[in-house]
């Protein structure tokens, strides 16, 4: 965490899973050296899926206010009496994700990743802009409407995986893909609903697909 080189305190608050905690930093007036520092938050996830969203309660200054960076979520090992370790407790931890701003950009809001280690999952959009991150093994479902999709940034997405945007007329939608090597934007619009989402990583036009989610919408996939 750092902060606008504004030399005000910087609050930001970080949710999830109905808990919360507020971090602080003292922001300097240096705009080269912010001075990163680092915070651990342990909490419990208690659905299949979690929002970790993240807000600024800077109110001093109106052009500036806290900064993230290499956002880290960990699973850990649960202890025999069926409470978590502290972090740095040497109990064995498996990564989740690791976010960075290159990895996403500057438009998400918050993220949802699943807290389980696996596949075969459904991933939900929300009407809040988000990361949504699936599994390494590629057969995860990014679920939503066209709004609740828009502007959205996905992680791991391809081998099985599918995009159901669930208010998209499969009969008259239509795809666009522009990007480098790094993220693109994935454009859909049916001529009534339009959605566009951020993807990580290096993808072609040529072999994104669509078809029928046989209720109403349209799934996208890419291989």
């Amino acid at each position: 965490m750092a902060g606008h080189y504004s030399g005000l305190l910087q609050t930001m608050e970080v949710r999830a899973a109905g808990q919360a905690k507020d971090f602080t930093f003292q922001s300097g007036k240096d705009r080269t050296h912010l001075g990163w520092q680092s915070n651990t938050w342990t909490f419990t996830a208690n659905t299949p899926q979690t929002t970790l969203a993240f807000y600024s309660l800077q109110a001093g200054y109106p052009y500036g206010g806290p900064a993230l960076d290499n956002v880290v979520v960990q699973k850990t090992q649960q202890t025999a009496g069926g409470s978590n370790p502290p972090p740095g407790s040497g109990a064995p931890i498996s990564t989740v994700e690791q976010i960075t701003p290159a990895m996403i950009g500057s438009s998400a809001a918050s993220i949802s990743f699943l807290p389980v280690i696996g596949h075969g999952h459904t991933i939900s959009a929300h009407p809040d802009r988000e990361t949504l991150v699936g599994s390494f093994q590629h057969n995860d479902t990014f679920k939503g409407t066209s709004t609740n999709l828009n502007g959205d940034v996905i992680l791991f997405f391809g081998g099985k995986d599918v995009i159901d945007v669930t208010d998209l007329n499969f009969a008259s939608t239509k795809l666009q893909y522009h990007g480098t090597a790094i993220r693109g934007t994935l454009d859909l619009n049916d001529g009534v609903h339009s959605t566009r989402v951020t993807l990580a990583g290096d993808y072609h036009q040529t072999n994104f697909h669509l078809a029928s989610d046989l209720h109403g919408g349209t799934n996208v996939t890419y291989g």
